[in-house]
C-alpha cells in the first residue's frame, strides 16, 4: 500500500486514540489544501514549530495553514499542540521536509539502518513524508508528556495504516543537514515500536469479548488472557488463531492424512508433542501444533518451557509474543508475512489473508476506547521520590519527584518489590519516557492497577 485516503488517515488516528481537529480556512476543507507536487509517501518526518508557549493554538496553526511570505502553506499534514490534540491543516504534499540525503530515503524505504546522518541535501522529501509539526520552541521547552504520548499515538497510526514499521519515522535532523528538530531527546522509534507492538486495541477488554470468540470456536478465555499478556491487539489475535487453527487444538496437515509424527489434524496431546519432538530432533519434518500452529522446533521447545506445548494458552501466549514482536520489527502485514514464511521467505498472500479476518473480527468485538490516563500524588512522608529508567531499583536514577506532587500515569508494570508508605508491591507506574517510580509511594485511591499495562 502506497497511498491512502484522506478519511482512512483520519480514521486511522482515531482509532489510536487521538484527538482530532479538522480545519477549514476561507471555505478549503484540509483535505484539499496541498502543495504543488507529486504524493507517494513511504514514511513519517517529525519537526517542532519553534513557536513558544506565548503563541495561542489559533495562532500557531494558521501560520501552519497559510505558511510564511517565503514558504507557503501547508507546512506540514498534523500540528500537535500542547494539550495532545491534533490539527490537520494539510493532505497531500506539503512544505515541511525541504530538500535533503537521497541515501536516507532509500533506508528509510528498505526500513534497513542503524543511524540516520545526511550527508547531502540532494532531493526533495515533499512527496515522500508526512510532517508532524509538534507545538515547542524548540530551545529548551519541555515536552508534555500527553503531547509525547499523542505524537508516538499519530505515528503509530500511519506506520499500522501503511503496513510500515517504527523505522519509516524520522527527526527532520535526520533527513537534511543543519537541521535540529525535534529537539526531543527521547528514544523515538522506540516508543512508537511500543504502541504500534500494543495496538489501537491493546487494553484490557470485557469478559464478553470471551463470550464473542467462544461462539465461533473455542477458548475465548486463554486468547483473551494472553492477547493482553503479550499486547497483541485482540481482533489481530483473533485472526491468527481462525487462520491458522479454526479454534481447535490440534496438528496441522501440511504432509498429508497420517496418524504417527508428525500427526495429520489429530488432537493435540502431551505425549504426540514429545513424538513430533522425538521425530524432528531424528531429522523429520515438522508440523504445526495447536491453536497458533507452532512448527518451528525451537518455537515448539520454548512452549515447552513455558508449560507445555499441547497447552492452549502456552501456544497463544508463544505464538502471540512472537507476532507480537514481528509487527513491532517490520509493521504489521510483513510481520505476518515473516510468522508465517520466516524472514527470508515472507509469504504476503497468508497476510493479507488475516487482515482480512482481522478487520471481521474488529467489527465482530467492537471498537475499544481509547487508553486512559491515571493520576496520583506522590506520598513519602516528606522526601523526594526517586524516578528510575525502568521499573525496578536496579535500573539507574533518572531524576526525582517531590513529596506531594501530582503525577499522570501512562501504564504500569510489574518489577521488584518494594515497601513504602502504601505497603508492599512489585508494580510500578511510568509517568514519562523511560521514567518509572514506585507504586507504593503513590496515592491513587486502589491497592491495585489503576492504568493499563506497559
Amino acid at each position: 500500500m502506497s497511498v491512502i485516503s484522506s478519511k482512512a488517515f483520519a480514521a486511522a488516528l482515531r482509532d489510536y486514540g487521538v484527538s482530532l481537529r479538522e480545519h477549514k480556512f476561507d471555505g478549503v476543507q484540509w483535505e484539499d489544501h496541498d502543495s504543488p507536487g507529486g504524493w507517494n509517501p513511504h514514511g513519517i518526518m517529525n519537526h517542532h514549530t519553534v513557536t513558544g508557549p506565548d503563541w495561542s493554538v489559533d495562532r500557531t496553526v494558521r501560520l501552519l495553514w497559510k505558511g510564511r511570505s517565503d514558504l507557503p502553506g501547508p507546512l506540514c499534514h498534523v500540528g500537535l499542540d500542547r494539550q495532545g490534540v491534533a490539527h490537520l491543516v494539510g493532505w497531500r504534499n506539503a512544505n515541511h521536509a525541504g530538500k535533503g540525503d537521497d541515501d536516507v530515503l532509500k533506508a528509510v524505504i528498505a526500513e534497513s539502518y542503524d543511524r540516520l546522518v545526511p550527508n547531502e541535501n540532494n532531493t526533495d522529501g515533499n512527496p515522500h513524508f508526512y510532517g508532524i509539526e509538534v507545538f515547542n520552541d524548540g530551545v529548551g521547552e519541555p515536552y508534555p508528556e500527553v503531547q509525547l504520548e499523542a505524537l508516538f499515538r499519530i505515528n503509530a497510526a500511519i506506520c499500522d495504516a501503511h503496513g510500515w514499521s517504527a523505522k519509516s519515522c524520522i527527526h527532520h535532523k535526520e533527513w537534511q543537514r543543519g537541521k535540529i528538530d525535534m529537539s526531543w531527546r527521547g528514544d523515538l522509534r522506540k516508543e512508537i515500536a511500543r504502541v504500534l507492538g500494543s495496538g489501537p486495541d491493546a487494553v484490557v477488554l470485557a469478559a464478553t469479548s470471551e463470550e464473542i470468540i467462544d461462539r465461533y470456536g473455542d477458548y475465548g478465555k486463554e486468547i483473551v488472557g494472553e492477547a493482553n499478556r503479550t499486547r497483541l491487539a485482540l481482533p489481530l489475535a483473533c485472526a491468527l488463531v481462525e487462520q491458522e487453527s479454526n479454534f481447535k487444538n490440534i496438528f496441522g496437515c501440511d504432509l498429508g492424512a497420517r496418524s504417527t509424527p508428525p500427526w495429520c489434524r489429530q488432537s493435540v496431546t502431551r505425549d504426540r508433542v514429545q513424538a513430533l519432538i522425538r521425530h524432528v530432533r531424528g531429522g523429520g519434518t515438522s508440523n504445526g501444533v495447536g491453536l497458533t500452529q507452532l512448527t518451528y522446533l525451537p518455537f515448539i521447545e520454548r512452549a515447552e518451557l513455558a508449560g507445555g506445548a499441547h497447552d492452549p494458552r502456552v501456544q497463544c501466549r508463544v505464538g502471540f509474543a512472537i507476532l507480537h514482536d514481528h509487527v513491532r520489527d517490520h509493521g504489521k502485514r510483513k510481520g505476518l508475512a515473516v510468522y508465517n514464511g520466516g524472514p527470508s521467505r515472507p509469504n504476503f498472500q497468508y497476510a493479507d489473508q488475516v487482515l482480512r479476518r482481522e478487520g471481521v473480527w474488529k467489527g465482530r468485538l467492537g471498537r475499544v476506547p481509547p487508553v486512559e490516563t491515571a493520576r496520583g500524588t506522590v506520598d513519602t512522608n516528606g522526601t523526594p521520590l526517586t524516578v528510575r529508567s525502568g521499573p525496578g531499583t536496579s535500573h539507574k536514577a533518572v531524576g526525582q519527584v517531590a513529596d506531594g506532587q501530582k503525577v499522570t500515569i501512562y501504564c504500569q508494570a510489574k518489577g521488584s518489590k518494594v515497601t513504602g508508605t502504601f505497603g508492599t508491591s512489585n508494580l510500578w507506574d511510568r509517568i514519562g519516557s523511560d521514567r518509572y517510580i514506585a507504586d507504593v509511594y503513590v496515592f491513587t485511591g486502589s491497592d491495585g492497577a489503576v492504568a493499563r499495562p506497559c
